[in-house]
C-alpha cells in the first residue's frame, strides 16, 4: 500500500493511526439520494473502534465511483471522536460533489471553510475561532 510505505520511508508511521478495510452499505446520514443509481457504502464500522480526539481527519476515499457523494459519511462517522480544535482536509475539491460536502459539512457541524488551490483541490474545515 502507498500510503504506509510513504509513512514508514519518512519515519512518520508514529503519528499516523492509519486504518486500511474494506466497505460496507452505510445507514447512516447521507448526502446520496435514497434512489441513487448505487447505494451509500462506507468503510467497516468497525475500523472507527477506540478512535478518540482526532485533531486531523484527511478524507480522500471511497473512490467517487462508489456512490454519488461518497466520501460524506467519513464526517458523520466520526462526529463524536473528533477533539475540539480538529481540522478536516477534504481532498480532490476541484470536483464539484467534494466541494457540496464541504459545504454541507461546514452547514451541518458548524464549521469554517475555506479552499486552498493545490493540484487537485482542499477543502479546510476548522471550528470557528472563539
Amino acid at each position: 500500500m502507498k500510503t504506509l510505505g510513504t509513512l514508514k520511508d519518512e519515519h512518520l508511521q508514529g503519528w499516523v493511526d492509519l486504518r486500511v478495510g474494506g466497505l460496507e452499505l452505510w445507514e447512516g446520514v447521507h448526502f446520496n439520494s435514497a434512489v441513487a443509481e448505487k447505494p451509500s457504502r462506507w468503510y467497516l464500522q468497525s475500523l472507527l473502534e477506540v478512535i478518540e480526539n482526532v485533531d486531523l481527519l484527511w478524507v480522500d476515499g471511497p473512490p467517487g465511483a462508489t456512490c454519488q457523494y461518497s466520501r460524506y459519511p467519513a464526517l458523520p462517522a466520526l462526529a463524536d471522536k473528533l477533539s475540539p480544535n480538529v481540522e478536516v482536509w477534504m481532498d480532490d475539491t476541484i470536483r464539484p460533489g467534494e466541494e457540496d460536502i464541504c459545504e454541507r459539512w461546514a452547514a451541518d457541524y458548524g464549521f469554517e471553510l475555506e479552499y486552498l488551490t493545490l493540484e487537485k483541490g482542499l477543502g479546510r474545515l476548522s471550528r470557528p475561532a472563539s
